[in-house]
C-alpha cells in the first residue's frame, strides 16, 4: 500500500486546474471563431472540470498550509498564496458557471437567440482576470515549494541561517 502524507496530496491535484483552466480559457477564445464555434461545449466542460478539481486544491491546500505552516520562513507567502487562489477560483467557477447556463443552457438547450455580444466580452474578461491571478499564485506556490521547501523538509536550512544571525 503507498503511503501518501496529507500535505502531498495537494501537489497531486493543484496541477490539473492549473492546467485545465487556461486549456479551457483558450479553446473557449477560439470558439467565437465561426469554423471552430463546435469548440464551445469542450471548452465549457473542461472549464467546468477544472472548477471541480479547483475545489479539491484549495481544500488539500488548506490542509497541506495547516501541516507545513510552521516549517517555512515566509508565512506571508503562503498566505497570499492562499488568498490569489481563492480569488482565481471565485472568479473562475463563477465565470465558467455563468458561461455553461449561457452559452450551453440559454443558447443551446433552449435554443434562445442571444443578440448581444457583450456577454461574452465580459465572460472573456473574466476568464483573463481569473488566469491573471491563477499565474499569480501558482507561482507563488512554486517559490513556496522550492525556496521554501514546504512539504519537502520540517526545518529550512535559510531559516536556521536567518535564526543564527539574530
Amino acid at each position: 500500500m503507498i503511503d501518501i502524507a496529507p500535505e502531498h496530496i495537494h501537489p497531486l491535484l493543484v496541477h490539473f486546474p492549473v492546467a485545465l483552466w487556461p486549456t479551457a480559457f483558450v479553446l473557449y477564445f477560439l470558439s467565437y471563431f465561426p469554423k471552430l464555434s463546435k469548440l464551445r461545449p469542450s471548452a465549457v466542460l473542461v472549464g467546468l472540470i477544472g472548477s471541480a478539481l479547483g475545489y479539491l486544491a484549495i481544500e488539500t491546500g488548506e490542509k497541506a498550509a495547516k501541516i507545513v505552516g510552521d516549517s517555512i520562513c515566509d508565512n506571508k507567502l503562503l498566505f497570499e498564496h492562499g488568498d490569489q487562489t481563492q480569488t482565481a477560483f471565485i472568479i473562475l467557477s463563477v465565470t465558467w458557471g455563468l458561461i455553461f447556463i449561457y452559452d450551453i443552457v440559454l443558447r443551446q438547450v433552449l435554443k434562445r437567440a442571444m443578440l448581444a455580444n457583450w456577454p461574452g466580452i465580459l465572460f472573456i474578461l473574466g476568464l483573463v482576470l481569473g488566469n491573471t491571478f491563477l499565474v499569480v499564485s501558482a507561482h507563488k506556490g512554486f517559490r513556496l515549494v522550492y525556496f521554501q521547501q514546504a512539504a519537502i523538509q520540517r526545518e529550512v536550512p535559510e531559516c536556521k541561517i536567518k535564526a543564527k544571525n539574530q
